[in-house]
């Protein structure tokens, strides 16, 4: 008689898992050892949008969360209350064997379930689900680098595993390793949002003389940013030298999608966002990863989390954030485009998710 598998319950809090890599990235590993069942969160901030996982069973709320951006805490308690009940009716009707609660939100619920549990830290929150928490029951812990486990926990916890918000190289298209020349073509990935630099990205575009530099900003667009965008930037959208892009690309398509264009964009405006916000600035942004695998040079800020640019040498960090200084490395990565491109591909091969999750992979199994 066959042994079944170890079952594992994943906890994810927030609405956007189909914009997780990690946690889609861990529950593909883990599902080919384990039986791996996720709970999430859905609001119709995200509605219409793939959810990217079909063992992952939804909490609604009923309240998008953008109604609610001004009663914040109220609508975590709220979130937490659903996400809680969902949890625990699924443990009394289910043997589980692993608990992973994500974040400081799924940390508390999966401890208050199941006393005991795994801990995936994406986000660093000290909020008041953390501070519930107990460290004594975490029984082990990945994150992505040693500075964000200290800052959570103030001291090493046994068991921890670093791994980065990366792409599985195995998953990659052919046709982003293949020998391309520099085109010109900028990218920006993820949540179009001043404190992400777009506003300095347009200007650099506009002062550029050169037609065939252009920027495609892909990702989720709150209304007045984009309105913004449209309104003070239209003549370089009608000319195509500014693409907006609000479509959605899965996970494993995102690689090759990226492999088209010749820089990707990485950059904080810290006059925005802060200098004391240690959550971004000590983040390696899965943006970051994906170009790598793509073979697309960065350009990014020079900030903690993203250190392995100049580590790896894989594009170019600006001491701060303005079109003179991103001119110059725009002119920089076209010079030595090949250079970069190559050493981009050996920083993919050093942080692909599948081998940096390998040894958590196996702790689960030999628990």
């Amino acid at each position: 008689m066959s042994k079944s598998k170890k079952k594992i319950l994943i906890i994810f809090p927030d609405e956007w898992l189909s914009y997780s890599p990690t946690v889609l990235n861990l529950t593909h590993i883990l599902s080919q050892s384990f039986d791996v069942r996720g709970i999430a969160v859905h609001s119709r901030r995200y509605k219409g949008r793939p959810y990217g996982k079909k063992d992952f069973e939804f909490v609604s709320m009923p309240i998008p969360a953008k109604n609610m951006l001004l009663w914040r805490d109220l609508y975590k308690i709220i979130k937490a209350y659903l996400l809680l009940k969902r949890v625990r009716a699924f443990a009394q009707s289910n043997k589980v064997d692993e608990a992973v609660g994500v974040d400081s939100l799924g940390l508390w619920i999966a401890q208050k379930v199941f006393e005991t549990c795994h801990f995936v830290s994406l986000e660093l929150q000290k909020d008041l689900f953390f501070r519930l928490s107990k460290a004594q029951n975490i029984e082990s812990v990945v994150i992505q680098t040693q500075e964000r486990l200290f800052y959570l926990f103030d001291h090493p916890l046994r068991n921890t595993f670093y791994v980065q918000n990366a792409p599985l190289l195995s998953k990659a298209h052919p046709s982003a390793f293949q020998d391309t020349v520099f085109n010109g073509k900028m990218v920006y990935l993820g949540h179009v949002q001043p404190s992400h630099g777009v506003y300095t990205y347009l200007d650099t575009v506009e002062q550029i003389g050169d037609e065939t530099i252009t920027l495609t900003m892909k990702g989720i667009f709150p209304r007045k940013t984009k309105a913004s965008i449209t309104r003070r930037y239209g003549r370089l959208i009608e000319k195509g030298r500014v693409i907006l892009d609000e479509s959605y690309t899965p996970q494993q398509d995102i690689v090759a999608y990226l492999s088209n264009f010749s820089i990707g964009l990485c950059c904080y405006d810290l006059k925005v966002l802060g200098k004391r916000d240690f959550n971004y600035l000590s983040s390696p942004s899965g943006k970051l990863f994906n170009c790598y695998a793509a073979g697309v040079p960065v350009i990014g800020s020079e900030i903690l989390g993203l250190r392995s640019v100049n580590d790896f040498k894989t594009g170019v960090l600006l001491p701060r954030l303005s079109v003179g200084e991103m001119k110059k490395a725009i002119g920089v990565i076209s010079q030595h485009y090949g250079h970069f491109r190559k050493n981009c591909f050996k920083a993919a091969k050093h942080f692909d998710f599948e081998k940096a999750v390998e040894p958590y992979k196996r702790y689960l199994s030999e628990k």
